[in-house]
């Protein structure tokens, strides 16, 4: 670790209650609203879930993606963190592996044997299915996935690809100027669609041209509490947040702005009281209850339901056990095997 920024970063705990608080709202709204929408009952179904549900679970609604949305800020900060901390980009690469797939890895394999033994109604696994979402890859190889919440897990590789070129460049002092330029593409897209020019979507998916602005984002705020290049972090966010309110309808895009307004008064130091022990707990565990939860969740409220338990029963059930899953996946296997191979390379 490097002195200061490590240091500070370190401290920075407000970022593990963001990390929570999306995970949370991710869950809830695949277990609240996403379940009635694909599985549930009408008549378990409390009536103030089948009048409120439809308007925010609809297939042009961004509600389930906005927390999502916000784990890219907290990623654009983290990783460009991150990468303070790394020699040579191997470094890096060993440091994305070990926190990312020991955890992946073991969800996957419980999502694939639940999946195979007690499947939802149209479920259907293969094996083929299982090694192709093994290597986290399998949007891009054009295999299914295993469980819906995977679908952001290949944003997040294509961004550490990106920034981990920079960094092998040796450009990294330059990164806000790219990122300007960046945004100015991430705009273009919105702004062309409208004259009715569409950008092939593989441009779209492999520059992150979509989703660039919310780890762009990211980017400035660490920018700004580095103390780094303050006008082209600027530049960024307000390059970032018209890309947005372009591409989102206003609902979906105040959610946005709300992010990052409580991500620049936590760079500000506005936002230490959130960070409370329950809250730092749920952010430690997000990863696992976030690849761990969807389709072991559903299983388990369908089974809840033919017993006769009454839907909010379920989802309180679902969500206690998604919990306790998430911690038995980070203590067991996340943080044994993160420092097991972080060892390994450094006497390497």
């Amino acid at each position: 670790m490097i002195g200061g920024a490590a240091q500070q970063a370190a401290r920075f705990r407000e970022l593990d209650v963001f990390r929570g608080v999306a995970a949370l709202w991710v869950v809830l709204f695949h277990y609240v609203l996403r379940y009635q929408a694909l599985y549930g009952r009408t008549e378990t179904a409390p009536a103030w879930l089948l009048a409120y549900g439809p308007r925010v679970s609809g297939p042009d609604d961004h509600f389930g993606e906005l927390p999502v949305f916000w784990f890219f800020m907290i990623s654009g900060y983290v990783i460009v963190w991150s990468l303070q901390r790394c020699r040579a980009t191997p470094d890096f690469a060993v440091s994305r592996f070990s926190r990312l797939y020991p955890a992946y890895w073991a969800a996957v394999a419980l999502t694939f044997a639940v999946g195979a033994l007690a499947p939802m109604p149209g479920q259907v696994v293969t094996p083929g299915q299982l090694l192709g979402n093994l290597t986290m890859l399998q949007d891009a190889l054009g295999v299914p996935s295993l469980d819906g919440a995977y679908w952001s897990l290949l944003p997040e590789l294509i961004f550490y690809v990106l920034v981990g070129s920079v960094f092998a460049l040796g450009q990294m002092q330059r990164l806000p100027l790219i990122c300007i330029a960046w945004m100015a593409a991430c705009l273009a897209v919105p702004v062309l669609k409208r004259y009715g020019v569409w950008v092939p979507w593989r441009i779209q998916t492999y520059a992150l041209l979509t989703y660039g602005p919310f780890f762009a984002m990211g980017i400035a705020c660490f920018q700004l509490r580095e103390g780094r290049q303050p006008a082209e972090a600027a530049a960024i966010i307000a390059l970032a947040l018209a890309t947005v309110a372009l591409s989102y309808r206003g609902r979906d895009a105040w959610p946005c702005a709300g992010f990052l307004l409580l991500f620049l008064l936590a760079v500000g130091h506005r936002l230490r009281w959130i960070a409370i022990r329950p809250l730092v707990w749920l952010g430690s565990v997000s990863f696992g209850l976030y690849v761990s939860h969807e389709m072991l969740g559903w299983r388990l409220m369908a089974a809840a339901e033919s017993a006769g338990l009454p839907r909010v029963a379920a989802i309180l059930l679902a969500l206690l056990c998604a919990l306790l899953l998430a911690d038995l996946i980070t203590r067991l296997v996340e943080q044994p095997a993160l420092h097991a191979i972080r060892r390994a390379w450094r006497r390497a």
